[in-house]
């Protein structure tokens, strides 16, 4: 059998899902079946039973070796109940991974990340199987080896890379790429220290007189296996007096760019449709006026990335892309380093696209039905079907900048 060597980035967009990442963050302690099945109840009926779950328990606190073992097989069981209440089969619909065992300051302690979108990318290689593609250059301490335990529990394969990778910061289209202007700063440091975007590589190597922009775009277009790549984002930093996490470099409206943009595919003309999203201030909780130039000054940087998209397809080669607004709300909270702004953001979900069917999954945030029942007319528009929102605790992790694609990983797709 011919040796499957060939790798691309796994479509953001097309194809059908079939297992899904997540994290659960217990405290072991206060072990309670009702609130697992609390948690995981939406996502595992609006999943449903095509859906493989392979769950993190994210233990908190110290545990001895003994309490360690006691302590994984009662995760298991009161997970196993949740998906037995969700009427899904246990050894059918559920991989559970127990966080390891680890040493920091001589205690043993547990941690796995809910924010699961980041430590890796999914790719597939010609036979349609994931491998997953980890830096060896941005590992989190938080994740204690999460890709090397996902590979281990399902038997994937590994690919390591030099690139700083963050999966919430790249959205994979039909052979193309989006990748957040910030990873091109975060691997010029990496690669080139000292080094400008647009200075000419000097000396005898391979690559003089091509610039780190061309070198480093070259890189991620053949790691991720795509023709076309986009660095969505502006050249210069997003100040605002408003507290928003931006990342290191602030050239984007948000920290990752699956916070404001969704692939939702293609249309009868040819055309990506891409969800972009608009901060309408009607929908901010503790809006006041003086924040309101910070509020314009995202949608700003909003509108700047649709600009950027519409050149491809007109003024440079790639494909075209058809714009709908998805508007988002927030909150804005007093903290000791001043105001927080906390974005609502519907571009944090799922889409999945495959044999003409299509199911978009979407986050569900306290107190924002007429925004909700906006959002359903345009995404009926669209052609998806009427579709329930998911409660996933959402609230309290928007205010970490994260909500349900970052807390959640698609780890393996059918081909479309």
């Amino acid at each position: 059998m011919k040796p499957a060597t060939s790798l691309r980035a796994q479509s953001s967009v097309y194809g059908k899902i079939e297992q899904l990442l997540i994290v659960f963050p217990g405290n072991p302690e206060k072990l309670n079946r009702k609130a697992i099945l609390n948690y995981f109840k939406e996502l595992f009926t609006h999943f449903g039973d095509r859906v493989t779950f392979i769950i993190l328990s994210n233990y908190q606190g110290e545990l001895d070796k003994e309490k360690y073992l006691e302590v994984s097989e009662r995760f298991h069981a009161a997970f196993s109940e949740a998906l037995l209440n969700s009427h899904l089969h246990p050894e059918h619909h559920m991989i559970h991974i127990p966080a390891p065992m680890s040493r920091r300051s001589e205690k043993n302690c547990f941690k796995h990340s809910e924010f699961i979108q980041d430590p890796f990318v999914v790719m597939q290689n010609d036979r349609g199987e994931p491998v997953l593609m980890e830096s060896y250059r941005n590992l989190n301490p938080n994740n204690q080896y999460v890709t090397e335990q996902v590979a281990a529990a399902t038997g994937m394969l590994m690919r390591p890379t030099e690139l700083w990778v963050e999966g919430g910061n790249i959205l994979i289209g039909n052979d193309f790429a989006l990748v957040g202007k910030n990873l091109l700063h975060h691997n010029l440091d990496l690669l080139y220290p000292g080094k400008k975007l647009y200075e000419k590589i000097g000396g005898n190597s391979a690559n003089q007189n091509y610039t780190p922009e061309h070198i480093i775009t070259g890189m991620f277009k053949r790691q991720l296996g795509v023709r076309y790549l986009m660095w969505i984002g502006q050249d210069s930093p997003l100040e605002l007096g408003l507290r928003l996490d931006l990342g290191k470099y602030k050239l984007q409206p948000f920290f990752h760019i699956d916070h404001f943009l969704t692939l939702a595919g293609m249309n009868g003309k040819g055309e990506e449709l891409i969800l972009i999203g608009k901060v309408n201030t009607d929908f901010v909780e503790g809006m006041e006026d003086q924040f309101k130039q910070d509020i314009e000054k995202i949608n700003r940087a909003l509108r700047y990335v649709a600009a950027q998209l519409a050149r491809s397809g007109n003024r440079v080669a790639g494909p075209k892309f058809r714009f709908v607004c998805l508007e988002m709300g927030g909150k804005i909270i007093s903290k000791e380093d001043g105001y927080r702004f906390v974005p609502y953001s519907y571009n944090n979900c799922h889409v999945e696209w495959f044999h003409g069917i299509k199911r978009i999954y979407m986050p569900k945030y306290p107190e924002r039905k007429e925004l909700e029942d906006e959002i359903l007319k345009i995404i009926g528009g669209l052609g998806f079907p009427v579709f329930p929102f998911i409660s996933y605790e959402l609230e309290g992790y928007a205010k970490d900048g994260g909500s349900l694609h970052c807390l959640t990983k698609v780890l393996k797709c059918s081909p479309y």
